[in-house]
């Protein structure tokens, strides 16, 4: 069933049950995180977070030099497929995220070296509770926001690339299910 543009705008358009299905599907998992992200009391970021590995015999210089190297590899590459193929290849929509992983990384690096520099600058006593908690300031929630929407981005492009012929067929499946009703 194909609707002309004046019919798509009309209120009989809207009062139909796909878009009230349509509708529960964005407004339903919404609610959900609303409830779940109200029920959870995280505490604040740190700023020794974004540059202190989790595992605590870890030294936070090793951190920054996979992060340099990430940084290293991943614009070398990106630096070569420019080269080869010109500024075009920019034209996809992966370019873009590779690009905003590099973004990320680079972030992570000047955060990890700020932190490697005060970790040697001063002496950092191992236990937590002695250690004096600095809150993440701009550019550590900018490093976080990086990460959600680069994790997004890839969870995106993941699917429209590897699941896309999936999801075709699970369109048609739903045509055919819907044209019963």
């Amino acid at each position: 069933m194909v609707y002309s543009n004046e019919e798509s705008g009309s209120l009989e358009y809207f009062l139909r049950w796909q878009v009230a299905v349509c509708a529960l599907i964005i407004i339903l998992p919404t609610i959900g995180a609303f409830v779940l992200l109200s029920r959870i009391q995280k505490p604040h970021l740190n700023s020794s977070d974004l540059w202190i590995p989790c595992w605590k015999n870890l030294n936070p210089v090793w951190l920054l030099i996979y992060r340099a190297l990430v940084v290293f590899c991943m614009s070398w590459l990106l630096y070569e497929v420019t080269i080869l193929y010109g500024a075009p290849v920019f034209f996809f929509y992966t370019q873009w995220t590779f690009m905003l992983v590099i973004v990320y990384f680079v972030l992570g690096t000047i955060i990890s070296a700020n932190g490697c520099w005060k970790y040697l600058k001063t002496a950092v006593v191992e236990s937590e509770e002695d250690n004096v908690k600095e809150r993440a300031g701009f550019w550590g929630y900018l490093m976080l926001i990086l990460y959600q929407v680069d994790q997004s981005v890839q969870t995106f492009s993941s699917l429209l690339i590897c699941g896309f012929p999936h999801f075709r067929v699970y369109i048609t499946i739903f045509h055919h299910l819907a044209s019963f009703f």
